[in-house]
């Protein structure tokens, strides 16, 4: 085991990123680089420019699932912060299937949801063999489609505010048009949009995660602008909100708003020093604290669920021998 991590530590170990490149790849898989450089840092001020935020995260549960259909339960919340007080100011809960048709899969939710009913999500699967990773996946897709169906209502109902989404403005093919009525909404309205990505695919030209050459390089709070973007609907650059953390993230915002982007992160950085997660927007905390589905929880909506008729049958066709291997004592 140790001669393992050493392998991956020695992948890490240098530090001098001067002459490497940040690799940045969109979900569609366009892919475009710059070079790394220490004149894109600039010190991360704090402000309150944005006294009134809204944070928005989900949350879900995977009910059945086999290689042609799956079922889940999913919950997306508005937390908002008004002067340092959050509070919840609307959630929305539905149940997804998806289910296989040749070779794409289904969405069907209940209560119907106009964002998410009817949207076929394509599996990249290299064969024609599914399995049930291939179809929850499918599934998930309804978490994110909720978050931002919740981000235009905030961007609808509101002005002159901060949006946060939990998650970056790229999008697959089936999230398109929603992310571009929220960017209508929220430019129609003067609020900034920004989405948050506590983890993501963007790496230098060496394979070495970006988030990590940028902190080696760097100490204190800082914003890193990118000059170049994968996809015409989105800019990115990363950010510190505190001293004291350990953590960068990717910051996305629409090109329209980057002036505004900046003065929303910094108001950012002065809700971003809690013991919890220190570095890491408060508000984004409650946000995942509400939406997230506990185990209990799922075994109660199973539960629940158990005494409808024909689930015992689905049961049946969802049958995982892994699950039951792995729930076994031994």
């Amino acid at each position: 085991m140790e001669e393992l991590l050493k392998k991956i530590i020695g992948s890490l170990n240098e530090k001098d990123f001067s002459h490497e490149k940040a690799v940045l790849k969109s979900l569609n898989g366009k892919s475009v680089s710059e070079e790394i450089s220490l004149k894109n840092y600039s010190t991360l001020k704090k402000s309150y420019e944005y006294m009134n935020a809204f944070f928005i995260d989900g949350g879900s549960a995977s009910l059945l699932s086999s290689s042609s259909f799956s079922l889940g339960f999913f919950r997306a919340c508005i937390v908002k912060s008004e002067q340092d007080e959050f509070s919840v100011s609307f959630s929305e809960e539905l149940y997804c299937a998806a289910l296989q048709e040749n070779d794409f899969f289904s969405l069907s939710t209940f209560p119907e949801h106009p964002g998410i009913n009817k949207v076929r999500v394509k599996s990249k699967s290299l064969d024609e063999s599914f399995s049930s990773f291939d179809s929850w996946k499918a599934c998930s897709a309804a978490r994110r489609l909720l978050e931002i169906s919740l981000a235009i209502k905030a961007a609808s109902d509101n002005k002159g505010s901060l949006i946060v989404l939990d998650g970056s403005l790229d999008g697959e093919e089936y999230e398109e048009m929603l992310l571009e009525t929220l960017k209508r909404a929220a430019l129609k309205n003067g609020n900034v949009v920004i989405g948050l990505s506590k983890s993501n695919s963007f790496s230098t030209n060496m394979n070495r995660p970006l988030t990590y050459a940028l902190l080696s390089r760097k100490k204190n709070s800082w914003i890193y602008k990118l000059k170049v973007s994968p996809s015409d609907r989105f800019k990115a650059c990363y950010v510190k909100f505190s001293d004291g953390s350990s953590y960068a993230f990717r910051a996305d915002f629409f090109p329209e708003q980057e002036s505004q982007a900046i003065k929303a992160l910094e108001s950012l950085a002065g809700i971003s020093n809690d013991a919890l997660f220190q570095g890491y927007p408060y508000g984004l905390v409650e946000a995942d604290d509400f939406a997230r589905i506990s185990l209990e929880e799922k075994q109660s909506i199973i539960a629940g669920l158990a005494s409808l008729q024909d689930w015992n049958l689905l049961e049946k066709a969802a049958f995982d021998i892994h699950e039951l291997l792995d729930s076994s004592k031994f």
